[in-house]
């Protein structure tokens, strides 16, 4: 409470009055002045919390909510002026001004502290309730649902695939993230969507190749359908088995993009278990990693030197792009970076038996690890390499990383003119993946 005071001589009769302390002077202060100051004062108080809220928010929102979150900031923020000039003409001291400017710059960093530290609430909580036998037996049952299951990003910009994100690395030791600056990744990946156009094509590829897959596997009358799950957004994998369960299906079969003992893909065989899909008789399996192809690798090979032609081999060099994974992760599933490392080595036996020096054959990493792309295409500069292929062969799908990172970090290297770079695009919907997915989905079929 910071009381409004009135002094008066000694003698004079104030009504309905409470006296505050007496000294030479009779302090005073009535019941209704001393609640509309303190109503000035929980005015300025509210306001300045409520702008500092909003900027978070609309840091964090999607553009098209950014209008009603700047209007809503400067309405919290005409509140908190208001109660500063009502106090102001009330005590009409520099004291109580300087104060009222102390409570208002707390209250917007109060607020902006606040709504950063909820900011973790958006993400993706999944501790799904286990799978209950079905109340109705459908119609077909005892079909095989195949999932393929992504690290992929959401198609547009999703603050709780963010959050989510955020949580897996604060989590897993991997970042810290300080509170104040948890509203800058936000809009830092926002600004990344804006840059491509606001829209990612990796969900459409993942159902592109779910499409594809299943019109490579309409022979085996056992497979009833193919879709695709993600790691880091929706649908997740326990939505996905969970609705292949409800549409009858009495064996699921996951297919991982890439490796199969990724600290994502842990994540999401960890949720899976809540399902507790044993007890309902559902078999969950999951085929071995894309990166125990040899036939990816030649294809891989294949589509390199491809962009190759009419180039001396012997001065082709070649950048296999990985996006990398921090430390603590490849502590927790060293598998994960052993089986990138054995395809990278099986890509460049390939390569070297087409003709590409061995030690033209880097691995160069988006974030997390060494050496970097753009350090990676300076050594095979130096080297003497005049055409340099970019190949983001650990990458399955489109990201942001591939979309924005990858030409940047070759840019970097400003490479003089002898020099040219081609880079690739991830691997999508290539009927090489395909074939390799049916593949180890029959391969399962057969074992068991």
């Amino acid at each position: 409470m910071f009381p409004y005071v009135v002094y008066t001589p000694w003698g004079i009769r104030v009504k309905t009055c409470l006296v505050v302390s007496l000294l030479s002077d009779t302090l005073v202060v009535t019941a209704s002045e001393e609640l509309g100051v303190l109503t000035e004062w929980m005015r300025l108080l509210a306001g300045a919390v409520a702008f500092g809220a909003t900027i978070v928010a609309t840091m964090v929102a999607d553009r098209q909510l950014h209008l009603p979150g700047m209007l809503v900031a400067v309405a919290a923020l005409m509140v908190a002026v208001g109660g500063v000039g009502a106090i102001s003409s009330s005590y009409a001291t520099t004291e109580a001004v300087a104060l009222a400017l102390f409570f208002l710059f707390t209250g917007v960093v109060g607020g902006y502290w606040i709504a950063a530290a909820a900011l973790p609430l958006l993400a993706y909580t999944e501790t799904p309730p286990p799978l209950e036998p079905r109340a109705v037996e459908p119609a077909f049952p005892g079909s095989i649902a195949v999932l393929l299951l992504a690290t992929a990003e959401p198609d547009r910009y999703d603050p709780r695939a963010v959050a989510t994100t955020q949580r897996m690395l604060v989590e897993s030791q991997a970042l810290s993230i300080p509170a104040t600056a948890a509203p800058f990744i936000f809009l830092s990946e926002k600004a990344r969507y804006r840059m491509i156009g606001g829209m990612l094509p990796a969900h459409a590829s993942a159902d592109a190749l779910a499409q594809k897959l299943q019109d490579t596997l309409t022979k085996d009358s056992r497979i009833g359908s193919v879709g695709a799950a993600s790691c880091t957004s929706r649908p997740t994998l326990a939505e996905a088995v969970r609705q292949a369960y409800a549409s009858g299906a009495q064996r699921v079969i996951v297919a991982p993009l890439g490796s199969d003992e990724s600290f994502p893909v842990g994540l999401a065989k960890r949720a899976l278990e809540e399902l507790r899909p044993q007890s309902v008789g559902l078999d969950v399996n999951f085929t071995v990693s894309l990166w125990h192809s040899t036939r990816l690798a030649a294809r891989l090979c294949e589509r390199i030197v491809t962009v190759t032609r009419g180039v001396d081999l012997a001065a082709v060099g070649v950048v296999l792009v990985g996006e990398g994974q921090p430390p603590s992760w490849t502590a927790m599933h060293p598998g994960w970076s052993e089986q990138e490392n054995y395809f990278a080595q099986r890509v460049r036996l390939h390569l070297a038996d087409q003709g590409v020096r061995e030690n033209h054959v880097r691995i160069g990493w988006l974030e997390w690890q060494l050496p970097d792309v753009t350090e990676a295409v300076r050594h095979l500069a130096a080297l003497g390499c005049t055409r340099i292929v970019v190949a983001p062969g650990l990458i399955p799908l489109p990201s942001l990383a591939t979309a924005i990172d990858l030409d940047h970090a070759v840019r970097l290297a400003r490479l003089n003119e002898t020099v040219s770079v081609v880079t690739l695009t991830p691997w999508g919907d290539d009927d090489a993946v395909v074939d390799v997915l049916a593949d180890n989905i029959r391969t399962l079929l057969s074992e068991s």
